[in-house]
């Protein structure tokens, strides 16, 4: 019987989406760190599995993969019977959508975008843009006048955007990352995550030593780690 629903149940990259953003939202309502944790490595997973989740989720499967217990395995269930997580529906009527899309801009992270939502009123994209303008985002700390700058600048669509090229996380089940020198996987023309907006190189190091431990890559394919490995 499930083998006949397969055809109608949910790809993995729909789950992860939802795991995804239902993270994000609960992020800038200030959920405990450690839940946001679960539901980004839960999507990470599924995104992995050349298999659909949601058939083994309705099988009562899915629990048993690293990083999915039941609890999310109910969640997955919910997308299969009613297209969309409760807790998500929930939530989303609860924040603006543009403000999730606040977290997005460099120099914005989820603490201070709530900020700007609940201290000044401020709900979508247009309204933020016109509030840097204003020079009305400085009020809050952390926010100072070159801030407000880039945001009108990235809002303005003036500053050329790099060459796209989709997260790893956000790849399609059972699409393969590009390929680099020697065979391996290529991560370095990605598009820069919040965390490398915000802390720049450091976290690029330590993401390429998590991808290569992962995924074996010798280390000389990374140059930076090459350089670490030598000092080291």
């Amino acid at each position: 019987m499930i083998a006949g629903m397969a055809k109608t149940l949910p790809r993995n990259a729909d789950v992860a989406e939802q795991l995804e953003l239902l993270s994000d939202i609960l992020e800038l309502e200030g959920e405990a760190a450690y839940r946001l944790l679960a539901y980004r490595r839960a999507a990470a997973l599924v995104r992995e599995q050349s298999g659909l989740v949601a058939e083994l989720a309705l099988e009562g499967k899915a629990k048993e993969l690293p990083g999915i217990g039941k609890t999310i395995e109910g969640k997955i269930v919910e997308i299969v019977n009613e297209g969309e997580i409760r807790a998500l529906t929930k939530h989303k009527a609860l924040v603006p959508p543009d403000v999730v899309e606040f977290t997005r801009l460099p120099g914005l992270g989820p603490k201070t975008a709530r900020k700007i939502w609940q201290e000044l009123g401020v709900t979508t994209l247009a309204d933020l843009k016109a509030a840097a303008k204003a020079e009305r985002l400085r009020v809050l700390p952390g926010i100072g006048a070159k801030l407000e700058e880039r945001i009108v600048k990235e809002l303005s669509g003036k500053k050329k955007a790099p060459e796209e090229v989709r997260p790893l996380r956000q790849r399609s089940s059972g699409q393969q990352p590009a390929v680099g020198t020697a065979g391996h996987a290529d991560v370095r023309g990605a598009r820069p995550s919040p965390c490398h907006q915000r802390f720049g190189r450091g976290v690029k190091v330590i993401e390429n030593v998590l991808f290569a431990l992962e995924h074996a890559v010798p280390v000389p394919a990374f140059p930076v780690l090459a350089a670490a490995a030598k000092v080291g």
